[in-house]
C-alpha cells in the first residue's frame, strides 16, 4: 500500500505542477490587469463598490480574450521547469523522454491517426445522447471561447506548445513513472484516465479517454515522444481546419463520409505503426 501510494505521488507531481502554473500565470495575467484598470481609471468619482465590480469584470473579458498567450506561457514555463528538474536530478531529459527522430513512414502513420482520432471522436460523440447542460457546459468553457480569437495564436497554441507540454508531462512523465512501477495495460489506462480528469469538462473527458490512449500507444509504438507529440498536433490542427469549413451541403456530405470511414482509418494505421514498432526493434522502449 505504501509503494503504491509512493508511486501515485510521483504519477501526479508533474501534472499538478503544470495545473499550479497554469493556475499562477491565469491569476497574474487577471491580476495585472485588474491593477491597470485601476490605475486608468483611478479619477473616476465612482463608489469604490462599483470601480471594484468593473475591475472584475475586465479582469475576467482580459483573461478569456488572451487565454492562448496564457497557456502558451503556461506551456513554456512548465517545460522550462520540467527540463530543469531532469538537470538538477542528474537526468538527460531528451533521454528519458526519448525524443528520437521519428521515421517518415511512421510520421505519415501518425498524422493521419491523429486526424482520423478527431473525427472518430466526433462521430461517436453524435451517436451520444449528450445532455445538453453538458454540451452548453463545453459551448461557454474557456478554451471553446479563445477558438474564436486569432487563428495565428490557436495554431502556436493548440499545435504546437499545447501538445508540447502535454506530451511530456502525461506520457514521458507519468505514462513512463507509471509503466516502471505497473504492467504496460494498468500503466496505459491509469494514464489515460488522468490525462482525462485533467482537462476538467464533462464532454471533454469522453472523448480525451480516446484521445490519451491512443497517444499512449503511439508513445510507446513510435519509441519516440516526438510520436505521440506528431498524433497530438496533427489532432488539434483538425479542430481548427474543421472551424474553415463551409456549411454548405456540398461540402457536409463528403465530410460526413469521412466521418464514417475514419474509425476503420484510424484502426488501420495503429495496426501498421504497431508493425512498424515491432520491425523497428533497435529503437529502445521509452523508459523515462
Amino acid at each position: 500500500m505504501r509503494a503504491f501510494i509512493k508511486t501515485t505521488a510521483r504519477v501526479l507531481v508533474y501534472p499538478m505542477l503544470y495545473m499550479a502554473i497554469q493556475l499562477f500565470v491565469t491569476l497574474l495575467v487577471a491580476i495585472v490587469a485588474g491593477v491597470c484598470y485601476l490605475t486608468q481609471n483611478a479619477t473616476v468619482t465612482e463608489p469604490a463598490e462599483k470601480l471594484a465590480e468593473a475591475a472584475a469584470g475586465y479582469m475576467m473579458e482580459f483573461s478569456a480574450a488572451n487565454m492562448q498567450l496564457t497557456l502558451i506561457l503556461s506551456a513554456v514555463l512548465t517545460l522550462g521547469t520540467v527540463f530543469f528538474i531532469f538537470r538538477k536530478t542528474h537526468r538527460d531529459f531528451f533521454t528519458a523522454m526519448a525524443v528520437l527522430p521519428v521515421r517518415a513512414y511512421d510520421t505519415l502513420l501518425l498524422v493521419v491517426s491523429g486526424i482520423t482520432l478527431n473525427l472518430t471522436c466526433k462521430l461517436l460523440l453524435s451517436l451520444i445522447d449528450v445532455p445538453q447542460s453538458v454540451v452548453d457546459e463545453y459551448q461557454n468553457s474557456p478554451v471553446v471561447t479563445m477558438l474564436t480569437g486569432s487563428m495565428v495564436l490557436n495554431i502556436l497554441c493548440l499545435v504546437i506548445f499545447i501538445p508540447a507540454v502535454e506530451e511530456v508531462v502525461f506520457r514521458g512523465c507519468a505514462y513512463n513513472r507509471l509503466r516502471s512501477a505497473m504492467g504496460f495495460f494498468p500503466a496505459l489506462v491509469l494514464q489515460t484516465v488522468l490525462f482525462a480528469v485533467m482537462h476538467f469538462n464533462s464532454l471533454q473527458t469522453l472523448y480525451v479517454l480516446m484521445a490519451g490512449a491512443v497517444l499512449g500507444l503511439s508513445y510507446l509504438w513510435s519509441k519516440s515522444l516526438l510520436g505521440s507529440f506528431l498524433l497530438h498536433s496533427a489532432y488539434n490542427c483538425t479542430t481548427l481546419i474543421l472551424m474553415l469549413v463551409p456549411t454548405g451541403a456540398q461540402y457536409q456530405t463528403p465530410l460526413t463520409a469521412l466521418l464514417i470511414a475514419s474509425p476503420m482509418l484510424l484502426i488501420a494505421c495503429l495496426l501498421l505503426l504497431q508493425r512498424s514498432g515491432v520491425k523497428n526493434a533497435a529503437a529502445p522502449v521509452p523508459k523515462g
